[in-house]
């Protein structure tokens, strides 16, 4: 299973881009592109990325997002079947929020999911 930043670092070198061209592409400065790379912040605990911002990288790549979100073990593909039915709702509800509601969803996910992958 990959890290999100192997992934990404991956994408990148799939684009053919220079990290310049790369990091206008995605919107984001070329310095917070390396340091998604890392897995780990400086002091050593795992990275958290916002999934506006994987989002944002994979509609700006043509990356499947979903796709990232199976490699890196966060959703199975037996989830992803069983869970069409109520993932769409449950987007529209999303995207009706304001940003400042969206990143306390987003964080709760996080834990949850931090939560949920040490037992």
């Amino acid at each position: 299973m990959k890290t999100i930043g192997q992934v990404i670092e991956q994408i990148f070198f799939d684009s053919g881009l220079s990290m310049r061209e790369f990091s206008n592409q995605v919107g984001y400065s070329r310095q917070y592109i390396y340091e998604l790379f890392k897995n780990k912040d400086n002091d050593g605990t795992t990275r958290k990325i916002q999934l506006d911002t994987l989002k944002q990288i994979c509609d700006r790549t043509n990356y499947d997002l979903g796709k990232l979100l199976k490699e890196t073990g966060y959703i199975k593909e037996q989830d992803t079947q069983q869970n069409t039915n109520f993932e769409n709702p449950i987007i529209n509800q999303l995207n009706q929020l304001n940003e400042n509601n969206k990143n306390k969803v987003i964080g709760y996910i996080n834990a949850l999911l931090e939560n949920q992958n040490k037992n």
